[in-house]
């Protein structure tokens, strides 16, 4: 008659625990890292493009046109 071994139950919650914190805190490293790159990057230079050749005085006339308060012309 061949006996089953028993399981190993001492300290089956605390490797659970620490296996599932270091998959979690890979899996948001990872995540940050993916976000920086794929999204905070190209925004940053999105805005970066937009800003630089921006004229503040070309969307202030353009605006002014739409906005009832931006009267700059005196017409009204």
């Amino acid at each position: 008659m061949s006996c089953i071994p028993k399981p190993k139950m001492r300290g089956l919650h605390l490797a659970s625990c620490r296996r599932h914190i270091i998959l979690a805190v890979i899996t948001s490293a990872c995540s940050g890292l993916l976000w920086k790159l794929f999204v905070a990057d190209p925004r940053k230079k999105a805005y970066r493009d937009y800003y630089l050749d921006y004229d503040a005085e070309f969307s202030a006339e353009y605006m002014s046109e739409y906005l009832q308060s931006g009267n700059h012309n005196g017409d009204h």
